[in-house]
């Protein structure tokens, strides 16, 4: 495996051992052997953020820090059948920036999803589904439009990390369409686990790996 493929870098930065990479300020949930948190990490390029999975031998991770490191990737002795045949391993530390925790992404916004990875065999949405969720954070709660029915239930944010249960919602009966995309997405929700925030985008992240994607509603 190229260093390309374990750093989540560009094609650009492909071949020799030494690179520089970026570090983002917080951990999010990820799946690998079993749920576990990963590192953001970029190359210097400005690349989109990818999961890092593993350990960045000498690197101590301080959450609410920003770094930059130069890094390189050394053959390891037998490495696992199902992991990266390389260790990565901190040369310098090259900058670390104090961030500002982010501002509530939830705090007044109605997200409307667009992709639902509830299964392997699930469907798109169809156009007209209108599947919406809001978060009050202050207050433990989360609710919204299920295609059918309204839903709420208890969230509960920590970091990167979101959990919500005791999902109930009202009893109106629609056609099938609009009631099988309702029940696949709220089992998917009572399995999110983590979230993170892109632009318009917000990405729910199922302990699976499966995702619930959404932009906000604006109108």
């Amino acid at each position: 495996m190229v260093m390309a493929a374990v750093l989540g870098l560009g094609a650009a930065d492909s071949g020799a051992g030494l690179r520089k990479l970026e570090v983002d300020s917080q951990r999010v949930a990820c799946t690998g052997i079993g749920p576990q948190e990963c590192l953001r990490v970029r190359g210097s390029g400005g690349e989109p953020w990818t999961l890092f999975h593993g350990a960045i031998e000498g690197f101590t991770f301080a959450p609410g820090h920003r770094y930059t490191l130069l890094v390189e990737a050394i053959p390891g002795k037998n490495p696992p059948a199902d992991g990266s045949s390389l260790r990565t391993v901190l040369r310098e530390q090259i900058r670390m920036v104090a961030v500002e925790p982010p501002a509530d992404p939830f705090a007044g916004k109605v997200w409307r999803l667009f992709e639902l990875q509830a299964g392997a065999d699930a469907a798109p949405l169809r156009p007209e589904s209108l599947i919406t969720l809001q978060v009050d954070s202050p207050g433990g709660q989360a609710f919204g439009k299920g295609g059918c029915n309204r839903y709420f239930g208890t969230a509960v944010l920590t970091g990167q990390q979101l959990a919500v249960s005791g999902i109930g919602a009202t009893r109106m009966a629609c056609p099938p369409p609009a009631m099988t995309e309702e029940s696949a997405y709220l089992a998917a929700l009572a399995r999110v686990t983590g979230y993170s925030v892109e632009d318009d985008a917000l990405t729910l992240t199922l302990a699976d790996g499966r995702r619930l994607r959404y932009r906000e509603l604006l109108d």
